[in-house]
């Protein structure tokens, strides 16, 4: 077993979420959108998200957690087994077929599908990945050196081990598609 140090990486979950929100805060300042566009704008050709009484699920209500968008997609079995194998088109077909229970705008309701969307959105507006998009706008900016979606290298020996609710070691979490929710590693 590795001792925790300074510079172990810890999995933050979904402290992620604050750094993907200043994405759309830095283009909104940038002018290259707005907080109230509707995602299906800059979302990947085919992609059309449900609306409810003529309104569109915007990037704001996303940011929000005000989408109407549930927690995560129905998945068989536990959700942080099978996302890792969730695919752009699962969601896209999804989404197709979605009827929301109220307005987007209407009600908080904390969903981690809400933001996997927003940083699928924000990535595919500026012609990048979401990993590449964070890393220019908001993890260099701020000079957080030890701050990765994935560790490769020497990082990977500093990752700390996650366990179960038993004590017994796990692999780190692989979010997929959804890293925009909860995927970032970091250290204190």
């Amino acid at each position: 077993a590795r001792s925790v140090a300074a510079n172990t990486l810890f999995e933050i979950g979904s402290v992620t979420k604050v750094l993907t929100a200043l994405v759309p805060a830095d283009m909104v300042h940038r002018k290259e959108l707005q907080f109230d566009d509707p995602v299906d704008r800059y979302l990947p050709s085919g992609f059309r998200t449900p609306r409810r009484n003529g309104r569109a699920i915007t990037l704001a209500d996303l940011a929000t957690h005000t989408s109407g968008l549930p927690l995560f997609p129905p998945m068989p079995g536990n959700p942080l087994e099978v996302l890792a194998r969730y695919t752009v088109s699962d969601l896209r077909t999804w989404l197709a077929g979605l009827t929301l229970s109220r307005d987007p705008g209407a009600r908080w309701e904390y969903s981690n599908v809400g933001y996997g969307l927003l940083g699928l959105a924000l990535a595919n507006k500026a012609a990048t990945t979401y990993d590449a998009l964070l890393n220019r706008r908001v993890i260099g900016p701020l000079n957080l050196k030890d701050t990765v979606l994935h560790p490769t290298g020497e990082a990977t020996r500093r990752l700390a081990v996650g366990h179960d609710p038993k004590l017994a070691p796990i692999p780190p979490l692989d979010l997929g598609i959804f890293a925009p929710a909860g995927a970032l590693r970091s250290t204190v």
